[in-house]
């Protein structure tokens, strides 16, 4: 069955979002084909696809300048459970076979079975140390961590794949979907800004170097990026809108966010000047009426006539 998808006029990375949520719903062997604009979206989409394993024939130019692009959606969990077969043990080897029918059953009618997602990550784990540098295993396997709640190994194996290849833009954005460390973001922002790519304004890379930054809560930096991307003039003109929404967006969090900082800081300021050891301690009025007894005990007899002391 072949299904239809118009994606011209949506920006990068949303094409590719809404194709593979599109794809996540249909059944292995199932076609669909997309309409894409020119340049960059059909590229970026093309290569992401690709990278997920699907069967993409190269996309084909239309009479109004848009380009198709024809996906086989592949089951790649079945892919990867029969690579892993042909290197395992004879034990191993039966153990699988013996359940093969079934898992090639569940891939055929795209049913994910929730309970073995400890399985597949094994024997994905297995066809990465077979081929430690295909892209396309590491990446189900850095989905397959995600989807298993373990995103600590999920994003350092995000980044394995930026090493291997570090335009691969996905991992970089894929990477904010667990719950990455401070340090973890900052390596992966410096190895975007090492690339020609973001030091040309590519707008793809330079949307996940963006979102880099708005993780990390440097919300100027965030926004700074794609104002020096709008003044490349590298920005097709329907995407504008759009890059400019989003630094509005960004240089609002900027504010409020130095907005606290500053109110955190002047009630800081406040509470040390109101505490402070080198204050003096509020003495009272001694004029008053309610003076310190002893100034009161102290006061001398008056002498003279009435006044004497009485003889024992």
């Amino acid at each position: 069955m072949t299904h239809k998808l118009n994606l011209r006029s949506v920006a990068c990375p949303m094409n590719f979002v809404k194709t593979k949520l599109y794809l996540d719903k249909l059944v292995p062997g199932e076609v669909l084909e997309v309409i894409l604009d020119a340049g960059e979206p059909v590229e970026s989409v093309y290569a992401s696809i690709q990278a997920e394993g699907h069967q993409v024939d190269k996309p084909e130019i239309k009479n109004d300048g848009s380009y198709l692009l024809t996906i086989k959606k592949i089951a790649i969990s079945f892919l990867l459970f029969f690579s892993c077969l042909q290197f395992s043990s004879a034990l191993a080897q039966a153990t699988a076979l013996n359940s093969f029918p079934k898992k090639a059953a569940n891939a055929a009618a795209g049913v994910e079975d929730k309970n073995n997602v400890e399985e597949q990550i094994i024997l994905a784990k297995k066809a990465v140390l077979l081929a430690p540098t295909d892209l396309v295993k590491r990446l189900y396997l850095a989905r397959l961590l995600l989807r298993s709640g373990n995103t600590r190994e999920s994003t350092i194996e995000y980044l394995n794949i930026t090493v291997l290849n570090p335009k691969s833009f996905i991992a970089y954005h894929e990477i904010l979907l667990g719950r990455p460390s401070v340090e973890q973001i900052n390596e992966a922002i410096a190895r975007l800004n090492r690339l020609d790519e973001i030091k040309s304004k590519q707008l793809v890379g330079t949307m996940v170097l963006s979102e880099l930054y708005e993780r990390k809560e440097d919300y100027y930096q965030a926004a700074r990026v794609l104002v020096d991307l709008q003044y490349s003039h590298t920005i097709p003109q329907k995407y504008l809108a759009q890059i400019t929404s989003r630094v509005h967006v960004l240089l609002s969090k900027d504010k409020d966010s130095r907005t606290v900082e500053k109110a955190i800081e002047q009630k800081t300021n406040v509470e040390e000047a109101e505490f402070t050891p080198n204050t003096p301690v509020p003495m009272p009025d001694v004029t008053t009426t309610d003076a310190p007894a002893n100034k009161l005990r102290n006061n001398k007899a008056i002498e003279g006539y009435g006044h004497a002391q009485l003889l024992p």
